[in-house]
């Protein structure tokens, strides 16, 4: 009996190391930008949802930069037709082993092909219904459904640098499990959403048999008879492991669902004209998604070349607005830095009119008529406002034997006599010193 009452005692201390570990959960917040929510951990996989900034969200595991968190209790996820049946208006059971699918935000059903568990829920698992997802055919092919969280929890991942450490007045709003919470009564008929409980033989310790020993001062108060029950057999998922060199055992790359053919042309033009509808920096969010459905879309439909025609126009359509979208980008970016060089050069002109008693400053520049052949030799002097802004604001006039090639294009300041010319409306200015002011230009 010595030997049951110290199995019992490891058996404890076992599933009270489980409840602590349960219980000590990790959570972060999104930051000021938000964060993407995807279906796998790397940005190939599609948009399950967009977190807020502000959300603090429940941490499950960190890999290559990955997050993996807890999906909001609002996300709903989807499961295929062809593993369920429907028991009523607002329960569907499994009737196959499903991994459910995470939802796709921009295409819904029809480009949700991603598993949400990484082993199956069983058959028999219930589910509360949502909506239903109807194909072209206008048969049912998908069912939207709250994803059960008793088991097991739905996990996306979200980019680790998009996350931050909560405050521990964030952390305060987190409600434990062990506060307030009514333990759920077991039933012969699980409500939707959650598992039945296999129904298997419960061993106990039979009665009329001695107990665990007592010892004085140590508490046995959880050696007592304890409720021990068969697991049940491994069911095989059908996705196999391989080997890498190292012994280490690598997953198997996520294969689309056998739905996949779902992903219709009357679905793809939704999903279209929706992304078009959108305000432009939403849908240029918005275009890789698009295409990498509409590419796998097209490769499902190979054998149908009218509809993989039909989804080539999109997917030009979609490139088409890509490139426009970078060149836009590019050009925003080229103005944005000649604004932040204008306005450095104004500073400079401003610390240089203050230091030193310049006639004139501005960027040195060859005229067109005053070239030294039929008129004087004159350069033009223009204001410092930035390439496709310059204006005259002076002439200089090089004394004999003088010419200023070398300072074309630099910005100069320069002190000498000065009239002015009523026809010309400007300055005309005999240089007796020119300083190059701007080292960068040339």
């Amino acid at each position: 009996m010595f030997h049951l009452a110290r199995a019992c005692a490891l058996v404890a201390v076992a599933l009270i190391s489980q409840i602590a570990s349960s219980q000590a959960a990790e959570y972060a917040v999104v930051g000021e930008s938000g964060a993407a929510m995807r279906a796998g951990d790397m940005p190939r996989f599609y948009r399950v949802t967009t977190l807020e900034p502000g959300t603090l969200v429940q941490v499950l595991g960190e890999s290559n930069g990955w997050a993996e968190v807890v999906y909001p209790e609002s996300l709903n996820v989807y499961v295929e037709a062809s593993r369920s049946r429907k028991i009523d208006d607002t329960t569907i059971e499994l009737t196959k082993p499903s991994s459910l699918l995470a939802p796709s935000a921009l295409l819904g059903a029809s480009g949700s092909w991603c598993p949400l568990y990484e082993e199956p829920l069983p058959v028999g698992t219930r589910l509360e219904l949502v909506e239903e997802a109807v194909g072209l055919d206008q048969k049912v092919t998908k069912y939207l459904v709250k994803p059960p969280r008793a088991l097991r929890l739905p996990r996306g991942f979200v980019k680790k640098d998009q996350l931050r450490t909560p405050t521990p007045g964030e952390l305060a709003s987190v409600s434990r499990p062990d506060e307030g919470a009514t333990p759920a009564r077991a039933t012969d008929d699980p409500e939707p959403g959650k598992v039945a409980p296999p129904k298997e033989d419960v061993k106990t310790v039979e009665a009329g048999e001695e107990g665990p020993p007592t010892y004085e001062g140590v508490d046995t108060s959880l050696l007592g008879p304890i409720v021990t029950r068969d697991l049940p057999p491994v069911q095989a998922t059908g996705q196999a492991e391989t080997l890498a060199t190292d012994g280490v055992a690598q997953p198997k790359a996520v294969e689309p669902s056998r739905d996949l053919a779902t992903l219709t042309i009357m679905q793809l033009n939704q999903a279209f004209d929706e992304l078009r509808s959108l305000p432009r920096e939403q849908m240029d969010a918005g275009l890789e998604e698009l295409l990498a459905e509409c590419r796998r879309s097209a490769k499902a439909l190979a054998s149908e070349p009218a509809l993989v025609e039909s989804i080539q126009q999109r997917i030009r359509w979609i490139e088409l607005r890509m490139k426009l979208r970078d060149q836009r980008r590019r050009i925003q970016q080229t103005l944005d830095e000649a604004d932040q060089r204008r306005s450095q050069l104004a500073e400079q002109i401003r610390a240089w009119q203050t230091s030193r008693s310049y006639t004139v400053i501005g960027r040195v520049s060859p005229s067109t008529l005053y070239d030294g052949n039929r008129l004087p030799l004159m350069y033009r002097v223009e204001s410092v406002d930035g390439r496709g802004y310059q204006r005259t604001i002076g002439y200089l006039r090089p004394g004999p034997g003088e010419d200023y090639e070398e300072l074309i294009g630099a910005i100069v300041g320069v002190i000498g006599q000065s009239t002015f010319d009523s026809a010309l409306g400007v300055r005309i200015i005999t240089p007796e010193r020119i300083d190059p002011l701007d080292p960068q230009s040339p």
